[in-house]
């Protein structure tokens, strides 16, 4: 199974992808604003995870991970 196109917003108790063209609704939260802010931003956190997992088995080397992203992926769990 594949996942809905990437990236996920949360917009009037409904999370979405921007990337699909249908504007399928991928969940319905109405009950919890804060856990609906974070799993539309889970993708995001997902990549800059496997972004710090691949550079440390790798070499350690932490310039490559997208510091900006994982800034920004965290700030979409926050309260606006």
């Amino acid at each position: 199974m594949k996942a809905t196109p990437r990236p996920w917003y949360y917009k009037d108790c409904m999370i979405a992808s921007e990337s699909d063209p249908s504007g399928k609704t991928i969940a319905l939260i109405c009950s919890n604003e804060a856990d609906a802010r974070l799993i539309a931003a889970a993708p995001d956190l997902l990549d800059t995870v496997e972004q710090v997992l691949i550079a440390s088995e790798e070499d350690g080397d932490m310039e490559d991970i997208d510091w900006d992203g994982l800034r920004a992926a965290i700030a979409k769990t926050e309260a606006k």
